[in-house]
């Protein structure tokens, strides 16, 4: 069905709680000025609060809400207070190469005592923010190149101990050559003062589907006792151990 046939527009699929972060996703229809869009929308489970991704804006000046990430309120009132949005620094490059941050969810994590956030954009970086104050335009927490590719799928978040590993579904720009055979990148976020981000380890796997968490028997991946959490594709049952790689230094 083409994009734009669902009337009225609204919720188009079942939502999801994330226990570990008390949040909910979910996909929407929405009516944008250039035409009906999909959007996915993380919405608090302890506040109410909403926490979506915006997309393109087409020929502003000045900063107009795009490429950004937002927190509004039940009403979902827009704040200009700086820490209920961020957006990169080079929005307007963003903007001009269609590289929007809202081609993939953010997402909330918890890690140390810290509240955090993860926006993946399809500049191929990793946005990592303080979920208490986002920020404002340039203020994110650290900012990587983590793919090779853009980011376009829905990303997955587990944690262990006080860290929290991210995956996601492209080419990690940090994992051994060829790069583009490991499909599946794996993030390590670290507590800290401030937190850091490094690639952890990547997954030689095919497809173009977002990446599960489920609940498994311990498997040795890269040479070290894995979690009782492992990391697979949506079409993927069991990964032997020796499909995964830990990223290059």
């Amino acid at each position: 069905m083409p994009c734009g046939n669902i009337n009225p527009l609204g919720i188009t699929g079942t939502p999801v709680i994330d226990p570990a972060t008390a949040a909910i996703y979910l996909d929407a229809a929405v009516e944008r000025p250039n035409g009906p869009r999909h959007e996915v929308f993380a919405l608090s489970l302890k506040d109410g609060a909403v926490l979506p991704a915006t997309g393109n804006t087409f020929g502003a000046a000045t900063w107009s809400d795009g490429e950004a990430v937002f927190r509004v309120g039940a009403d979902l009132r827009r704040s200009e207070n700086k820490s209920d949005y961020f957006a990169p620094s080079d929005w307007k490059t963003l903007d001009a190469r269609d590289a929007d941050l809202g081609g993939s969810n953010p997402f909330a994590g918890a890690g140390g005592g810290q509240a955090l956030m993860l926006a993946l954009g399809k500049d191929r970086k990793a946005y990592l923010l303080d979920r208490k104050s986002l920020g404002g335009i340039g203020g994110q927490l650290a900012a990587e190149t983590v793919s090779e590719l853009q980011i376009i799928t829905s990303p997955v978040t587990y944690p262990v101990g006080n860290d929290i590993f991210v995956a996601f579904q492209a080419p990690g720009a940090h994992c051994p050559p060829p790069g583009r055979r490991y499909q599946l990148t794996v993030l390590k976020i670290a507590a800290g003062a401030p937190p850091t981000m490094t690639t952890a380890w990547c997954g030689a796997l095919r497809g173009r589907g977002s990446a599960i968490v489920a609940t498994v028997i311990p498997i040795r991946l890269c040479g070290c006792l894995a979690p009782k959490e492992t990391i697979g594709c949506t079409r993927s049952a069991a990964i032997p151990a020796s499909r995964y790689l830990p990223a290059s230094p």
